[in-house]
C-alpha cells in the first residue's frame, strides 16, 4: 500500500511539472479595475497539430470575448530526426462586477487527446486605479544576470511629479560584494518621461560601475534621500476662488533592493591562458629597445584596456631567462570612460649575462559573455638580446714594462752616477710610502665603520618600495577611493579573492589600524561622489601612525609593528 502511494505520487508530482511546461496561463493587467476589461493569456506548447478547448470557472466576472494570437512554430533536428513543437496563445477579456478576490478555477486544456489541468489563480480586483507616487527613487541596473567579474552600470534615478526645493543623500548603498567604480556627476541632466502611464521628471542621483566578485546572489543596496517638495492646498478660504497655497514638506525615501543573479565562468572548454577577463580587451605589450649590455636594466610596459575588473587582474609573465632578473612589476589603474578601465603594467628587469630571446607570441584568453565562448587574443613579445660584457685589466705587460723601466733605470744609474747612493734619501721614500699607505688603510677602516650603521637607514631612503611610494602620493596629494584601495591592494593575504574590506580583516595589521582603514574605505567612498549634494565629503585625515605600520607589513615586518601599533 505504502509503495503503490509513492508510485502514485511521483507520477503526480511529474505530470503537474509536465502541465507546467505546457500550459501557462497570465493576466493582464495583473491588478485589474471594476468595469475594466482584463485578460487571461494562455499560452499552449504542443506537438499535436490539433486546436485546443479551453474551459474554466469564471467566478463572477463576464466573459465579453476571444480571440487567437497566432501561432509560433520551433523545429529542432534530435539524433537525425525532425521535431517540431507549436506554441499557440488564447486570449480571454472579461470584466469584473465587483471589487475584491476573484477566483478563476477549475481550468482546464484539451489537445491531442490529453487533458491538462492549470493551477487556479486568484486576481485581486481594484475599486479605483491606485494613484501613481509624486516621487519616488529607483535603481536600474543594466543586467540583473550576470558572470562573475562582469561588468553592471547601476543608475539610481528620482521621479518626480511635483516640485522638488532640496534634497540630501542620507546613506549611499554600500555594495560590498562588487568591486566599484563610482561616477561623478558633474551636471544634473532632467529628462521627461512616461512611467506607468505617467508624466514624471527623471533625473540621476547615482551612478556606479560594479563587478561581482563571488558566485551566487548579490543585491544592489537602496540609496537614501531626504527631499524637501512643495505641494498645494485648496482647504484655504481662498480655495473656492481658485487660489492654492504652497506647503513645504519633507520626506525620506529610498529605492527597492535588487537581487543580482551571478553565474561562474564556464569550467567546459576553459583554456589555460584564461585570463579571468570579462568582455573584449586589448592588449598592448612596448619594449624600450631589442639590445641591451650586461648589467643594464631592461624596461618593459604592458597595457591592458577593456570593460573587465582590472582592479584584480595581475601581470602576465613575459620574458623568462636564468640571466634575467625580474624586479617587482609595478601596476597602475585608471578610468578611461565609464565603461572602459585601464591597467598599465611596468616591467623591470637587469640582464646578468650574455643571451638572446627571439621574437615570439603568447596567448592570453577573455571570456565573451554575449556568445558565452571564450576568446584567444595574440600578445607579441619583441626579440630581446644582451651583448658584451666586464673586461678585465691585462697586468701582465704592465709588470714587464715598468720591470724593464726600472731595469734600465738601474743600468743607466751604474753608469752615469758619478755620486755613491745616499742611503738615507731611500730610507725617506719607503718611510713616506708606508706612511700614505697606512693613511689610506685607517681612513677606508673608519668609512666602513661610520657606514654599516647606517646602511640600512641608507637603503631605505634611497630606495622607496612601491608602498612607500603610494603612501607619500596621499599624504602629498590627499586621500581619495582611488589611492587608498591602490595602497590597501597591496597587503599580503592568504587569498586574492574577497572585497577590499575582507583583505583588511585577513591581514595582519592591529585592531586600531584595521578600524581606521575601513572607516578611511568608506569616507573616500562617500567623498569621492561628494559632487553629488554641492557639499565637501569628509575624506578623513592622514594617520601616520597606521600608514606607518601598514608599510612595514607589506615590507614583511609583521612584528615590529605590531610591536610599534
Amino acid at each position: 500500500m505504502i509503495i503503490k502511494n509513492i508510485i502514485l505520487l511521483s507520477l503526480l508530482l511529474f505530470s503537474s511539472n509536465l502541465i507546467a511546461d505546457v500550459v501557462t496561463l497570465d493576466v493582464n493587467p495583473n491588478r485589474p479595475i471594476v468595469g475594466e476589461t482584463f485578460q487571461l493569456v494562455f499560452k499552449i506548447k504542443t506537438s499535436d497539430s490539433d486546436e485546443p478547448y479551453i474551459s474554466f470557472d469564471r467566478g463572477t466576472a463576464d466573459v465579453i470575448g476571444k480571440s487567437d494570437r497566432g501561432v509560433s512554430i520551433n523545429t529542432t533536428i534530435i539524433n537525425g530526426k525532425f521535431s517540431t513543437t507549436r506554441t499557440l496563445t488564447h486570449v480571454y477579456e472579461l470584466v469584473a462586477s465587483r471589487p475584491g478576490p476573484l477566483r478563476i478555477s477549475n481550468i482546464k486544456v484539451e489537445i491531442g487527446g490529453k487533458e491538462y489541468k492549470v493551477k487556479s489563480k486568484t486576481i485581486n480586483i481594484l475599486r479605483e486605479a491606485v494613484r501613481a507616487k509624486d516621487f519616488f527613487l529607483q535603481a536600474e541596473p543594466s543586467k540583473t544576470e550576470v558572470y562573475v567579474g562582469e561588468g553592471i552600470d547601476v543608475r539610481y534615478y528620482l521621479y518626480t511629479k511635483v516640485p522638488i526645493v532640496s534634497q540630501e543623500v542620507k546613506v549611499f548603498p554600500k555594495l560590498d560584494k562588487f568591486i566599484k567604480r563610482f561616477h561623478m556627476i558633474n551636471r544634473e541632466q532632467t529628462t521627461t518621461v512616461e512611467y506607468m502611464g505617467e508624466i514624471y521628471k527623471k533625473s540621476l542621483k547615482y551612478s556606479a560601475r560594479i563587478y561581482p566578485e563571488k558566485v551566487g546572489r548579490a543585491f544592489i543596496d537602496p540609496l537614501k534621500l531626504r527631499v524637501q517638495y512643495s505641494s498645494s492646498n485648496r482647504n484655504t478660504p481662498f480655495g473656492a476662488f481658485g487660489l492654492r497655497m504652497r506647503e513645504y514638506k519633507t520626506r525620506s525615501i529610498q529605492s527597492k533592493k535588487i537581487e543580482i543573479l551571478v553565474n561562474p565562468i564556464p569550467t567546459e572548454n576553459l583554456p589555460s591562458d584564461f585570463t579571468g577577463l570579462v568582455g573584449d580587451h586589448d592588449f598592448d605589450f612596448t619594449l624600450n629597445k631589442s639590445k641591451y649590455l650586461v648589467n643594464e636594466v631592461v624596461e618593459a610596459k604592458l597595457n591592458v584596456t577593456g570593460p573587465g575588473a582590472l582592479e584584480n587582474y595581475a601581470a602576465p609573465k613575459v620574458y623568462t631567462h636564468p640571466s634575467l632578473e625580474e624586479f617587482d612589476t609595478k601596476a597602475e589603474f585608471s578610468e578611461v570612460s565609464k565603461v572602459l578601465g585601464k591597467k598599465s603594467f611596468d616591467y623591470t628587469f637587469l640582464a646578468r649575462d650574455r643571451f638572446s630571446l627571439p621574437q615570439r607570441e603568447i596567448s592570453l584568453s577573455i571570456f565573451d559573455p554575449n556568445s558565452k565562448t571564450f576568446v584567444t587574443k595574440k600578445l607579441s613579445l619583441p626579440s630581446l638580446s644582451v651583448e658584451g660584457g666586464i673586461v678585465k685589466p691585462n697586468s701582465g705587460g704592465h709588470s714587464e714594462k715598468k720591470k724593464e723601466t726600472l731595469n734600465t733605470s738601474d743600468d743607466n744609474r751604474g753608469v752615469v752616477g758619478l755620486v755613491a747612493p745616499s742611503f738615507v734619501g731611500g730610507f725617506t721614500l719607503k718611510k713616506i710610502n708606508l706612511l700614505k699607505w697606512t693613511n689610506l688603510f685607517l681612513g677606508f677602516v673608519l668609512l666602513i665603520l661610520i657606514v654599516i650603521p647606517f646602511k640600512k637607514y641608507l637603503l631605505m631612503k634611497l630606495e622607496k618600495s612601491e608602498i612607500e611610494l603610494a603612501v607619500i602620493d596621499i599624504k602629498k596629494n590627499g586621500m581619495n577611493y582611488h589611492r587608498l584601495y591602490a595602497v590597501l591592494s597591496l597587503l599580503p593575504v592568504d587569498s586574492e579573492n574577497g572585497s577590499i574590506q575582507d583583505r583588511l580583516e585577513r591581514s595582519e595589521l592591529s585592531k586600531s589600524a584595521k578600524a581606521y582603514f575601513i572607516k578611511s574605505l568608506e569616507s573616500c567612498e562617500l567623498g569621492d561622489f561628494s559632487g553629488i549634494n554641492g557639499k565637501k565629503q569628509n575624506m578623513g585625515k592622514v594617520d601616520s601612525k597606521h600608514f606607518s605600520e601598514l608599510i612595514k607589513i607589506v615590507r614583511g615586518n609583521p612584528v615590529e609593528a605590531n610591536r610599534e601599533s
